[in-house]
């Protein structure tokens, strides 16, 4: 019966003192079923399904900026928010200096 009361109360006193992290990364706690059961199909960059996947993508996302494919195109690049910004940067202030 002790065992009991204090049990109960470290689990109450846990769970008000709990802190609820956000996962802000996406990884296998928050991902969803969906996402896992389209994660299943592996699509590589030599696939014509891939290479058509790709092409859409940019397509998209230049009718999206308003601009015409004759003038601009659009690179996708993976990986993190901060790695993907590392290669325009340089390029951003070749004339200036600045960004």
């Amino acid at each position: 019966m002790v065992r009991q009361i204090i049990s109960n109360r470290l689990k109450k006193q846990r769970e008000t003192h709990m802190i609820h992290y956000k996962l802000l990364t996406p990884g296998p706690l928050t991902t969803s079923k969906t996402v896992k059961e389209e994660m299943m199909v592996d699509h590589c960059t030599w696939d014509n399904d891939y290479k058509q996947i790709t092409q859409e993508i940019r397509k998209e996302l230049l009718a999206l900026a308003h601009v015409s494919e004759k003038e601009y195109t659009c690179v996708l690049m993976q990986g993190s928010g901060t790695q993907v910004w590392s290669p325009p940067l340089p390029a951003l202030s070749v004339k200036t200096g600045r960004f």
